[in-house]
């Protein structure tokens, strides 16, 4: 738990829908995927998505975990 009165550092953060369009890129571009592939990704990420909207609201990821992840193709700050 920070001290009180402690400033939290600001999290830099992607658009949950800007981390799959950049993931989708990659399959496409660097992996080889199929577009059938690709479309059944994106299929599933935006029933994900959905998802996630209805329990939590906006989505939106921490950049160094959408990253990791390969979903985000954000240059780094």
């Amino acid at each position: 738990m920070p001290a009180e009165g402690a400033v939290q550092p600001a999290v830099a953060t992607v658009g949950f829908d800007d981390a799959v369009a950049g993931f989708l890129d990659y399959l496409s571009a660097y992996r080889g995927y199929s577009i059938h592939t690709v479309k059944a990704y994106a299929r599933d990420l935006r029933e994900f998505r959905r998802l996630l909207a209805r329990r939590y609201g906006s989505v939106r990821l921490p950049l160094s975990t959408a990253r990791g992840a390969g979903l985000a193709q954000v240059p780094q700050l």
